[in-house]
C-alpha cells in the first residue's frame, strides 16, 4: 500500500485509506474536507461525510468546524498553523480561500455530515417518488420487540399445537421463543446471508417415518430379547472392565431407561442420555481398547441404527424449524411494519439499496445523488456491511466520469462490531475492488509513546498472519511521531516497560486434577492482582514515585478494559474492597439491570393500587426503601398503611394527569431516593439507572395508550433487553476523575495513559447455541450453517472467531498511550485467545517457566515486556483516597428463580404472564371536557380503574333489596374515596337502582335476591395438580374458545380468584360478574354482538370457566346429592352501563352456561388427569 500524503492525495475516484490506531484518521478526514472546499471549490453541502453513530457524527461535525475556524484564523494571522495546514494554505490564493472558509462557517448547519441511516433517510425523502417512501412514516431505532413478538406468535402457531413429544423436544432445544431467537442468531440480524443446508418438508417426513419404523422394530425386539441383552450387559467381561459406563448400578439404570423407552406408545423425540450406551458403535468406543471388543447381539446393532436414524431426523427437523421460523419472521415483520406504518433504521438502507437497483430509475437516482454530493468521505468504513457498501458502490461506481470522489476511511484491524451487523469481509471486498495504486496507509502514530508504538509493532509483527487473513488484512508497522504527545510512565524515575505482564501462578491456583487454572479462579485472581497493582501505583503516585509528564499518576489516567458486564462488575467490586472508586460502563442494556426490575414492581403497584401485595412489594424496593421491620409494622399500624395507600394513589394520579417523568421526579424527591441511595456503595449507579429508565419510559410511544400499556412495554424490554441499542446502554454514573472500567467495544476511539487488561486470556469459542457463521472464501458472502456437519465450515467459523479475538486485542492494547498491564497465566482455554495466538502459537505453554520465556522473547534483544510474579501473599492494604467511602454494600442476588409451583389466576392465564392486569379496570379516563359535553349518564360516567372499583364496591355494600335512593350517604362516601366528583352522585343512584331492577334471563332481578341467598366477593383457591396445558387448550378449542398463549406446557400450584356475586334462585346457583367497560357513548354500542366481541377479546369466557369450575367444586363439597346440571344455573356478565329496565330485555347482559361435560373435563385436567 502507498504511504498517504493528505496534501497530494488525488481528490477524485475511489480511494481506500487505512488508518492504524493513533495515526490521525479524524485529523486527516477534516483536512481532506478543507481541501475539497478550497481546491475543488465544492460548497459545504456538496461534501458528504458519513459515519456510523450519532456520537461520531457530532464529533466529526465539531472537528471539521474547528479545522475550518483554525484555517481561517491562520489566513487572518491570528494563530500559528500546524505544518500540513500551513502548506495547504500557502499553496492557494488567500483571498479566495478566506471567502470560501467564511462562507462554509456561516453555512455549517447545512453541512452534509450524517450517520449512514440519516443519509439514507434524507435521500429517500428527497426522492420519495423513486423510493416509494411515505412522508409521514414513523422511524424506530430498533425492531427487536417486534421480532420477539413475531417469534412468540411463531412458537404458538407452529410448536405449541405440536404433539407432546415434539413440544417437549422444542422446549428442551430452545427453551421458548427467546431461545429460538438466539438459535437463529445472524439469520435474523444479518441483512444478507445464505442458510445451508436446505431441507425439504418431504425429506423431514421421510426421515421421521423411517425413525418411527425402526423404533417399532426396537420395541418389538426389546420385548423378545430383553433377558438376553440384560444377561450380556451384566456378565460380559469387556463391559465389566469399564466401570465408568457399565457398573452394575449403571446397567440397572440403563435397563430401566430402555424399559421406559420401549413402553412408550410413540417414538420419543428426547432420548434418555444413558440409552446411547445400548448402541453398538457407542459400546465399541467405551470398552477398554485391550479387551476382546464389545459383546455382539442383533439388538445392539438395531438400536445403533435407530439412534443414527433418530439423530438424522432431529437434525433435519431442527433445520426445518429454524428455516421456517426465519421465513415467518421476515414475512411477518415486514407485513406488521407496513400495517403499523413504521420502519426500522436498517430498513432505510435496504429501501435505498433497492431503489438504486431499479432498472432505469435506479441509475437516474444514483446520478442525482452523485451530482448533489460530488465527494463523499465514509468514516469508520471497517464497520460497513454488504448493503451499505452496495449503496455507495452504486452511487460512486468506478466507471463514473472524473469529478466524483469516494474516500473509504477505516482500519480493518479495528473491525470489532460484528454483533451489530458490521462485516469485515465487506471491507475486504471493497479493498479487493479498489485498484492497488488507490490504496493508502497512514504510518505515523501521534497517540502513544515511542516505546508503546514499538511494543505494538513487536506484538503484532511477531507473526506474518497476525490478523489471520494475511492477503487482505496485513499488519503494517507504524512509526512514532517525531514529537510524540504522550509521555512515558515513570516508576521511581525510570520508564516503565510499555507492556507489563501480571503473572498468575498455575501451581498455586490450579486444582490437583488439572494442569491449568480454571476460568473462575483465574477471574478472581486477576481481579485481586489488578486491584493490588492499581493500589500500589496510586500509593507510589502519592509519594511522587509514579509520574507521567512530571505529574503524579492520577486515577483518571487509568482505564480497565473488559469484555462483559460480569467482568466489569467483578473489577469494580475488587477495587471497592481496596478502597478505590471507579466508574463502570458496559455494553449491557439498562433494561437488564436490577433497577429496571424494581421500577417495574413500583409501576405495577401504581397500575393496580387495589392489590395490597403489589403495594407491599413496591414498598420494599429501593425507590420506597422500606425495610423488613417497617413492612411488618404496616400490618398492625392502620394509620401508616393508609398514608402509604394515599401516597400510591397520589403518584398514580400524577402519572395519569402529567405523565411518567413528572411522577417519577416527584417520587424521587418525596421519598428522598437521592439522599438514601447516595449514602451507600453503588448508590450513584442505581440512581443513574433509575433516571435513565425514566427517560426511556417517557420517550416510549406505548405511554400514549395508557398506564397498563406502558407497563407491558416496559416488561417486554426487561424480558428482551437490546444490548445493541445505543440509547439503552448503561451510562456512566458521574463525570468525576476516577478509574474507568470500560468494555473494549465502548473504548474504541478513546485513549488512556495506562491501560489494564485483566482478562485477555479469556478467549471466546464458538457459541454452540447459534448456527455456524462463516464467509465463503471466494464470494465473501455470509453463510449460516444450520447443520451440514462439514468440518471445513467449522474450521472457517473458528478462523473468523479467532480473527475477531485478535482485532479486539489490537483495539485494547492500542488504547494505551504509555503502558499496558495485562494478567497472564496458564488458564483453561488460553489457546483460544488472541494473545496466545501471537505469543504462544495458539497453544497453552506446558509450564509457567515456558510461558515467561516466550513472553520475554517479544522484542528480541530489547525485551518489551516486564514481568511481575504472582505475589507470595496478598496484603489487605486499602488505598487512602481523599473521598470517604461508605460502608460496603451486601451482595445482591440478581438471578431469576423459575418456580415449579405458582399461584395463578384467570388474568395471568389469559395473558400468559404473571404481570397480567385486567384491562377493564384500566381504561383511559375520559377527558373532563368530553364528559361535560356528553352530560351525566351511565355512558359518560368516568372510566378507569377507580370508577370500576367504586361500582364494584357499591354493588357489594348496598342493601340490594332496598332502593338505592335511601342509601345516598354510602354512595357519596364510596364515590369520594374513589376520587369521583360529587356531581355524579345522582347519576350513580339512578343507575344502580336501574341495574338492580333488571330481570336476568332465566332467573330474577338482583333486588329480588334475599341476603341469605347471596355471597358477595366469593374468594376461592383450588389446587392445580400438574395441569397439562395442551389438554386444557384442546378442551377450550373443542368448546369454540380461544386457547391460552402461554409458552409453558404444564402448571402446578393454586388457582386464585374472587367471584363478584354468587346467588341462589329456585335451587340453582348463578355467578355474576360486573363489567364497567366503556364500549361506546350510547346503547347502540352494547348490542349482543358487541358484548360477545368484548367477551372474546378479553377472554372473559375463560374467566367464566374458571369461576364455574370453582363454583362446581364449592357446591360438590357442600351438597350431598350435587349434580351440575341440576344445581348450576350459569354465568351472567353484567355490562353495567347498558342496564336499565327501560331498555329492551337482555340489554347489557351476556349469559353463558358451560356444558357439564366441559366442566367435568376441566376439573379432571386440573387434577392432573391425562384424559383421552
Amino acid at each position: 500500500m502507498r504511504p498517504l500524503d493528505p496534501l497530494t492525495l488525488p481528490l477524485d475516484g475511489r480511494r481506500l485509506l487505512e488508518a492504524s490506531a493513533g495515526t490521525g484518521k479524524t485529523y486527516t478526514l477534516a483536512l481532506l474536507f478543507v481541501r475539497l472546499l478550497l481546491e475543488r471549490g465544492l460548497a459545504i453541502d456538496q461534501i458528504l461525510v458519513v459515519t456510523f453513530t450519532r456520537a461520531a457524527t457530532a464529533e466529526l461535525r465539531d472537528r471539521i468546524r474547528t479545522r475550518l475556524r483554525e484555517a481561517l484564523d491562520v489566513l487572518h494571522g491570528r494563530r500559528d498553523a500546524d505544518p500540513l495546514l500551513l502548506r495547504l494554505l500557502t499553496a492557494l490564493p488567500a483571498a479566495r480561500s478566506r471567502q470560501r472558509l467564511e462562507d462554509a462557517l456561516v453555512r455549517m448547519d447545512e453541512a452534509a455530515i450524517h450517520t449512514i441511516h440519516g443519509f439514507c433517510q434524507r435521500i429517500l425523502r428527497d426522492h420519495a417518488f423513486e423510493s416509494s417512501l411515505p412522508f409521514d412514516l414513523e422511524l424506530r431505532e430498533s425492531e427487536a420487540a417486534l421480532v420477539q413478538e413475531v417469534l412468540e406468535d411463531f412458537w404458538r402457531t407452529h410448536l405449541y399445537p405440536a404433539s407432546e413429544e415434539e413440544a417437549a423436544w422444542a422446549l428442551a432445544t430452545w427453551g421458548g421463543p427467546a431461545g429460538l431467537l438466539k438459535g437463529l442468531g445472524k439469520a435474523l440480524t444479518a441483512l444478507r446471508c445464505d442458510l445451508i443446508p436446505q431441507v425439504e418438508d418431504a425429506e423431514v417426513a421421510s426421515l421421521a417415518a423411517r425413525a418411527r419404523d425402526v423404533f417399532a422394530q426396537v420395541r418389538e425386539a426389546w420385548e423378545r430379547q430383553r433377558a438376553q441383552v440384560a444377561c450380556l450387559l451384566e456378565q460380559d467381561s469387556s463391559l465389566l472392565r469399564n466401570q465408568n459406563a457399565y457398573r452394575h448400578d449403571q446397567v440397572t439404570g440403563l435397563l430401566a431407561a430402555m424399559d421406559g423407552l420401549a413402553a412408550g406408545p410413540v417414538m420419543p423425540y428426547l432420548l434418555p442420555r444413558i440409552v446411547a450406551r445400548m448402541a453398538a458403535s457407542v459400546m465399541a468406543t467405551l470398552v477398554k481398547k485391550k479387551s476382546a471388543g464389545p459383546p455382539e447381539h442383533p439388538f445392539f446393532a438395531l438400536f445403533d441404527t435407530f439412534v443414527q436414524d433418530h439423530g438424522r431426523f432431529l437434525r433435519c427437523r431442527t433445520i426445518q424449524v429454524l428455516t421456517t421460523a426465519r421465513t415467518f419472521v421476515h414475512q411477518e415483520r415486514s407485513r406488521r411494519k407496513r400495517a403499523q406504518g413504521w420502519l426500522a433504521f436498517d430498513d432505510l438502507l435496504t429501501r435505498l439499496a433497492e431503489a438504486l437497483e431499479q432498472p432505469g430509475s435506479g441509475g437516474q437516482l444514483a446520478d442525482r445523488v452523485a451530482a448533489r454530493y460530488p465527494a463523499a468521505l465514509v468514516d469508520e468504513f471497517q464497520d460497513t456491511d454488504p448493503v451499505q457498501y452496495q449503496v455507495f458502490s452504486r452511487i460512486y461506481r468506478q466507471e463514473r466520469p472524473a469529478g466524483t470522489a469516494l474516500f473509504l476511511i477505516g482500519d480493518p484491524k479495528q473491525a470489532i462490531y460484528s454483533f451489530r451487523g458490521a462485516d469485515i469481509f465487506t471491507y475486504i471486498r471493497a479493498r479487493r475492488e479498489t485498484v492497488p495504486e488507490n490504496r493508502y496507509t497512514m504510518g505515523t502514530n501521534y497517540r502513544s509513546t515511542p516505546a508503546m508504538v514499538g511494543a505494538v509493532n513487536a506484538l503484532f509483527g511477531c507473526r506474518r498472519d497476525a490478523f489471520v487473513f494475511t492477503e487482505d488484512i496485513d499488519f503494517q508497522p507504524v512509526q512514532a511521531a517525531t514529537e510524540a504527545r504522550a509521555e512515558p510512565l515513570l516508576l521511581d524515575g525510570e520508564p516503565a516497560p510499555p507492556l507489563i505482564g501480571l503473572l498468575l501462578d498455575s501451581e498455586r491456583l490450579k486444582s490437583t486434577r488439572s494442569t491449568t487454572i480454571s476460568k473462575d479462579k483465574a477471574l478472581r485472581a486477576a481481579v485481586t492482582v489488578c486491584s493490588n497493582t492499581i493500589v500500589g501505583l496510586l500509593d507510589q503516585a502519592r509519594l511522587g514515585q509514579a509520574t507521567i509528564g512530571g505529574q503524579a499518576l492520577q486515577t483518571s489516567d487509568i482505564a480497565i478494559l473488559v469484555r462483559s458486564h460480569r467482568e466489569a462488575e467483578a473489577m469494580q467490586a475488587g477495587l471497592r474492597r481496596r478502597g478505590v472508586n471507579s466508574l463502570a460502563s458496559s455494553q449491557a442494556s439498562v433494561f437488564a439491570s436490577e433497577e429496571a426490575r424494581q421500577l417495574a414492581l413500583v409501576l405495577a403497584a401504581l397500575v393496580d393500587p387495589g392489590d395490597p401485595a403489589r403495594i407491599r412489594t413496591s414498598l420494599a424496593t429501593d425507590l420506597f426503601g422500606c425495610n423488613a421491620g417497617q413492612l411488618h409494622a404496616l400490618n398492625s399500624d392502620e394509620r401508616a398503611w393508609e398514608i402509604r395507600l394515599a401516597d400510591v394513589h397520589r403518584y398514580r394520579q400524577l402519572w395519569q394527569e402529567q405523565g411518567i417523568m413528572p411522577m417519577l421526579q416527584q417520587l424521587l424527591a418525596q421519598e428522598a431516593v437521592t439522599r438514601r441511595l447516595s449514602a451507600r456503595v453503588g448508590g450513584e449507579r442505581s440512581l443513574t439507572n433509575f433516571l435513565h429508565l425514566a427517560e426511556l419510559l417517557q420517550q416510549s410511544p406505548a405511554g400514549r395508550h395508557g398506564m397498563a400499556a406502558l407497563l407491558r412495554w416496559f416488561r417486554q424490554q426487561i424480558d428482551h433487553p437490546d444490548n445493541t441499542a445505543a440509547d439503552q446502554l448503561i451510562r456512566l454514573e458521574n463525570d468525576e476523575q476516577l478509574i474507568r472500567i470500560v468494555t473494549i467495544h465502548r473504548a474504541k476511539g478513546l485513549e488512556f495513559p495506562v491501560v489494564f487488561l485483566p482478562f485477555p486470556w479469556a478467549g471466546r469459542g464458538l457459541d454452540a447455541d447459534q448456527p455456524l457463521s462463516f464467509h465463503e472464501r471466494d464470494s465473501l458472502g455470509l453463510t449460516l450453517d444450520l447443520g451440514t456437519g462439514q468440518e471445513e465450515h467449522q474450521r472457517w467459523a473458528e478462523q473468523e472467531q479467532l480473527a475477531e479475538e485478535l482485532r479486539l486485542l489490537y483495539v485494547a492494547v492500542t488504547r494505551a498511550k504509555s503502558c499496558c498491564l495485562f494478567c497472564w497465566g496458564r488458564v483453561n482455554g488460553l489457546e483460544r485467545s488472541g494473545l496466545a495466538y501471537l505469543l504462544h502459537r495458539a497453544r497453552c505453554p506446558e509450564s509457567d517457566a515456558q510461558l515467561c520465556q516466550e513472553l520475554e522473547q517479544l522484542g528480541g534483544a530489547q525485551p518489551l515486556v516486564g514481568l511481575r510474579p504472582f505475589p507470595e501473599r496478598f496484603g489487605h492494604h486499602r488505598f487512602q483516597s481523599d473521598i470517604d467511602l461508605p460502608m460496603p454494600q451486601p451482595r445482591l442476588f440478581r438471578g431469576r428463580v423459575v418456580p415449579g409451583w405458582t399461584i395463578t389466576s384467570y388474568s395471568r392465564l389469559a395473558s400468559g404472564s404473571d404481570a397480567a392486569l385486567e384491562t377493564d379496570r384500566d381504561e383511559p379516563a375520559m377527558a373532563p371536557s368530553e364528559e361535560a359535553a356528553s352530560g351525566c349518564s351511565p355512558f359518560t360516567f368516568p372510566r378507569g380503574a377507580a370508577s370500576g372499583t367504586c361500582l364494584h364496591t357499591l354493588l357489594q355494600r348496598l342493601e340490594c333489596n332496598h332502593p338505592v335512593e335511601g342509601q345516598q350517604q354510602l354512595v357519596a362516601e364510596v364515590l369520594e374515596q374513589g376520587g369521583i366528583e360529587a356531581r355524579w352522585q345522582a347519576t350513580a343512584v339512578r343507575w344502580l337502582d336501574a341495574v338492580l331492577a333488571v330481570e336476568l334471563p332465566g332467573a330474577c332481578s338482583l333486588n329480588q335476591v334475599p341476603v341469605r341467598d347471596r355471597i358477595n366477593e366469593l374468594g376461592f383457591l383450588f389446587p392445580l395438580e400438574k395441569v397439562d396445558l395442551r389438554r386444557f387448550n384442546r378442551l377450550l378449542d373443542g368448546a369454540g374458545l380461544r386457547p391460552l398463549t402461554t409458552p409453558v406446557t404444564s402448571l402446578q400450584g393454586l388457582m386464585k380468584g374472587f367471584i363478584d356475586l354468587v346467588f341462589r334462585f329456585q335451587g340453582r346457583y348463578w355467578i355474576v360478574d360486573y363489567k364497567s367497560n366503556h364500549l361506546g357513548p350510547s346503547l347502540a354500542h352494547y348490542t349482543p354482538e358487541a358484548l360477545a366481541e368484548c367477551m372474546d377479546s378479553h377472554q372473559y369466557h375463560l374467566q367464566a370457566l374458571v369461576y364455574t369450575l370453582a363454583l362446581h367444586r364449592f357446591l360438590d363439597a357442600r351438597i350431598a346429592d350435587y349434580r351440575y346440571e341440576q344445581h348450576v344455573g350459569g354465568v351472567y356478565y353484567l355490562f353495567l352501563r347498558a342496564m336499565d329496565p327501560a331498555h329492551p330485555p337482555g340489554s347489557g347482559v351476556h349469559a353463558f352456561r358451560p356444558d357439564a361435560a366441559l366442566i367435568e373435563a376441566l376439573d379432571d385436567c386440573c387434577r392432573g388427569g391425562a384424559g383421552r
